[in-house]
Parts: structure tokens; sequence; C-alpha cells
């Protein structure tokens, strides 16, 4: 069995992000699996456990849009303000080491922003059934610019591969 990260409701939040047009849902969940994979990262889980493989939600959530950001602070500060554990590789190679799923691949935009980060091996396919929309995620992910090879890894030979489907 392998890890899989999905989002919950964040209990420590803006009242209002409870009650208000679903906010929490629809933008905490993305940050809690942000918050979840940075800390599986910093924390030094994947430094110790090099061959572990994890499966996050959402084409990464944030991870791939604050990619830059991540690695111009995170070797600034450690945890409670202590010194930073030093690292072998650098932030983006170990957020690399993710595997997602194409659940938020109804907006293309996402889906090549998460492709250009994680690249054809590390995305699966995934529809967040019932509220995704399978056909567009499937159109979207066909429509990428790249070849067919990476488009049927991204459609299903990823997924056989790292869950040892046959």
């Amino acid at each position: 069995m392998w890890p899989v990260i999905h989002p919950t409701f964040i209990r420590k939040i803006y009242d209002w992000m409870n009650d208000e047009y679903n906010m929490n849902m629809m933008m905490g969940w993305g940050i809690d699996t942000a918050l979840a994979t940075f800390r599986i990262f910093r924390g030094g889980v994947l430094e110790r456990h090099p061959e572990l493989k994890i499966i996050t939600h959402h084409l990464g959530t944030l991870i791939p849009l604050m990619a830059g950001r991540i690695n111009g602070f995170v070797l600034g500060q450690g945890k409670n303000g202590s010194p930073p554990a030093p690292l072998r590789k650098t932030p983006t190679e170990y957020l690399r080491m993710f595997y997602v799923d194409t659940a938020e691949g109804m907006w293309q935009p996402a889906l090549e922003l998460a492709y250009g980060f994680y690249g054809p091996s590390h995305i699966m396919f995934g529809t967040d059934y019932p509220w995704g929309d399978t056909v567009k995620i499937v159109e979207n992910i066909k429509a990428l610019n790249i070849g067919d090879k990476e488009k049927q890894m991204i459609l299903g030979e990823n997924a056989a591969r790292l869950l040892k489907i046959d």
C-alpha cells in the first residue's frame, strides 16, 4: 500500500471560511494538502526514506505554483526559529518525488503547470468522482502539447506501474 494524501477541512482557520462560499473545501483543502506535502518533505521523511512513494491529490495543489518561493525560503529558517536542517538535495528535487493525480485537471492551465513541475512520470489519472468532470480531464490530458507516450503514462501506465497493477 502506498501513502496517499487527501485533504480535509482545516480545523484552525478563519471562521468565515467554513460559512462563506464553501471556501474551506474549495481553497482550504488545497492549502491543507500543500502544507502536509511541505511538512513531509521538510521534516526529513524523504531524506530518511528516499524510496518512499507518496501520492498527493489535485495535481499537488499549491506546490507547483509555490515551488520557486519554497526554494527561496526553505533554507533560511528551521522549525521554531532554529537553523534549518541540511538537505542532500534541493527542495524542488524532494517535492518532485511526490506523485499527483489529475483531479484538478479540469482546468487546463493547472494541468500544464503540474506537468511542467512533475513531468510525465509522476502524474496519474484521477477524477475526484463524483465531483470531477472525467470527460473534461481526459480531454485536457489529450490536449497537452506532449507525445502520445507521455499521455499514456498519465492516463494509466504510471498508476499501473506504481500500484503494481497488471
